[in-house]
């Protein structure tokens, strides 16, 4: 039996301009195309994570006023996307 694995070709991260108060949170979500990818799983994670936090779910944390390039890479292929979240003062 052959599996034909299917390889993310494109990531893409929304919503387009995430924004949230210090304390506050942004959920962001990837999307994979093909939607056929055999393995959609990826990580995120923050350029600046004293200005905000991500998990592994999308969810960013707001820490101090400022941006951060938040970016999701694909396990699979390696593709990845980002998306800068401006963190307001509460």
């Amino acid at each position: 039996i052959t599996v034909a694995v299917v390889v993310p070709t494109s990531v893409s991260v929304s919503p387009a301009s995430p924004t949230c108060a210090v304390g506050a949170t942004v959920k962001l979500s990837a999307s994979i195309t093909p939607a056929s990818a055999t393995d959609k799983t990826g990580v995120w994670a923050s350029s600046d994570a004293t200005v905000a936090t991500v998990d592994q779910t999308g969810l960013v944390t707001g820490v101090k006023a400022g941006t951060s390039a938040v970016s999701f890479t694909t396990n699979s292929g390696n593709k990845s996307a980002n998306r800068t979240v401006t963190v307001t003062a509460p």
